[in-house]
């Protein structure tokens, strides 16, 4: 808090040889023209008469506004003696005044003009502030401090910034996000390089430690892969890398030729590729009378241009048990796979025919089916 108006007194101002400067006159003058509860003049004063000790008695009732109620801040006063034959024997030397009333003038050092004041930061600054030499730092013992307040929070560009030591964010506003080196490329993050963290694009050695392959990738879901694995186990994979499965499909309770006995696509290939058929036929509920499995034809074009035909549910096949299609029996299934490799461009089917059922209760059958590249 500034001092205000103040008695000054004291002071014991002698010579070089120690004799006090008894019944000479003391005169102070402010460095320039202030303004503290008013104007206030540049023009000397008399502050008293000097005792014999040298002292500017307290009887005197000598006031001055203090230093750091002036305005402009760092405002001095020079003060000087004159002797009784009014030559000057000591001074004019300035001071920087300021403490609680009274103030004891023996107590201060003089000082110059460019001074240090008591309250360095500069409390309500017309301008901005230059630290031009030296460093601003926190009084002793105070280790924690703020930069703005919740009500004026700190904005600003720090160039070449240095943090020697931690930082700390509580609230982070990232409402424009901020650059690296002016940019912010599409896709880079920060990434540490062993030094500094840099904006990079991810590696595939962030999402494991990239040597044992160890490190534990979450993926989203139904993540989507445009590439192909070509290693697993240490083992480098062929083809396609690891089987895809293109087609999948169940069909329950059926009573009628699967798809109405049209032809299912079960993929279509852009290049010569290997795939793998898989299914399961099976009566679920014989009819009252009579029934017939229907039929089930895989077609495909194959990698030299031969259209082929395969039907896997028919009294010859290996891949029926159960009796014949007429034995109208929950034991009757066909199951199995097979493979094919085909063309580039004609698609893969599937068709069910034949199905015959009669009596008041129809026969039923479930249906499944899948479709791998490998």
């Amino acid at each position: 808090m500034p001092s205000g108006f103040v008695a000054v007194f004291g002071g014991q101002f002698t010579d070089a040889s120690g004799q006090p400067y008894a019944g000479a006159s003391l005169y102070a003058r402010p460095s320039a023209e202030t303004v503290a509860a008013g104007q206030i003049s540049a023009q000397e004063v008399l502050l008293g008469i000097l005792d014999n000790s040298g002292n500017l008695p307290q009887s005197a009732n000598a006031h001055l506004w203090a230093s750091d109620s002036l305005t402009p801040q760092g405002t001095v006063y020079a003060l000087r003696i004159l002797a009784e034959d009014g030559s000057q024997v000591w001074g004019p030397v300035n001071f920087f005044l300021q403490g609680q009333s009274p103030v004891n003038l023996s107590l201060f050092e003089p000082t110059t003009m460019s001074v240090s004041y008591p309250a360095p930061i500069v409390q309500n600054p017309t301008g901005d502030q230059t630290i031009q030499t030296n460093d601003l730092l926190p009084a002793e013992g105070n280790t924690t401090q703020s930069l703005g307040h919740s009500d004026a929070p700190w904005n600003g560009v720090f160039n070449n910034l240095t943090v020697d030591g931690s930082v700390t964010f509580n609230v982070v506003n990232a409402l424009v996000g901020f650059q690296v080196n002016g940019a912010a490329p599409s896709g880079d993050v920060l990434r540490g390089n062993g030094s500094d963290f840099i904006a990079a694009q991810l590696a595939a050695s962030d999402l494991s430690n990239g040597v044992t392959g160890t490190g534990a990738v979450v993926l989203a879901n139904g993540p989507s892969f445009t590439g192909k694995f070509v290693k697993y186990n240490n083992i480098v994979l062929q083809g396609g890398g690891v089987s895809s499965i293109v087609y999948q499909s169940l069909s329950t309770g059926l009573t009628s030729n699967f798809n109405s006995g049209s032809a299912v696509t079960l993929y279509t290939p852009t290049t010569p590729a290997q795939f793998r058929i898989s299914w399961s036929e099976a009566c679920t509920h014989a009819a009252t009378s009579t029934s017939t499995l229907p039929s089930l034809t895989f077609g495909w074009t194959d990698a030299a241009g031969v259209s082929r035909t395969l039907n896997v549910v028919v009294n010859s096949s290996p891949f029926l048990f159960g009796g014949n299609v007429t034995a109208n029996s929950t034991s009757l299934i066909s199951t199995g796979c097979i493979t094919i490799y085909t063309n580039g461009s004609t698609a893969i089917t599937a068709t069910s025919a034949s199905y015959a059922s009669s009596g008041s209760v129809s026969m039923t059958y479930d249906l499944s089916l899948s479709c791998e590249a490998m």
